[in-house]
């Protein structure tokens, strides 16, 4: 699961882990399945953002599916 060990390893590079960042990874493995699945069923109403890039690129994108 790199994707999720990616998202880890930025959170703990913030600081202090909150606390659904103390969870192990197989919560997250869930969410992310859980996510998928809704996404599967319904991809109009949900869209998906490569949050690998730079915070301000993800920002920008998310606001252009907003408008």
């Amino acid at each position: 699961m790199p994707q999720l060990n990616w998202g880890m390893t930025r959170a703990r590079k913030r600081g202090a882990l909150d606390h659904f960042e103390q969870e192990k990874l197989s919560f997250f493995a869930k969410v992310r399945a859980g996510y998928e699945t809704l996404w599967q069923a319904e991809p109009e109403r949900m869209k998906r953002l490569d949050a690998t890039q730079n915070a301000d690129v993800v920002f920008e994108e998310a606001l252009q599916y907003l408008k």
